[in-house]
């Protein structure tokens, strides 16, 4: 009965250590996904204001040519 007692008592700690790992891995990947997905979020802003300055250089381009040639 006590080396069931002794066992079981052991598995319980096992079973906490495991479990503050397994914790601390799901914060650490938490905070990775926020880093990922404020870095993907940043990126597409930036492309789609490259984006927006692509499309309005080809009108100002036409402008200025009209104006030089008159």
């Amino acid at each position: 009965m006590e080396t069931r007692l002794q066992s079981v008592v052991e598995e319980l700690n096992l079973l906490k250590i495991q479990s503050s790992l397994d914790s601390k891995r799901n914060s650490d990947l938490a905070k990775e996904n926020l880093t990922l997905t404020t870095g993907i979020r940043d990126r597409d802003e930036e492309i789609r204001g490259k984006t927006k300055l692509l499309e309005v250089r080809p009108h100002k381009v036409l402008m200025s040519m009209s104006l030089i040639c008159g």
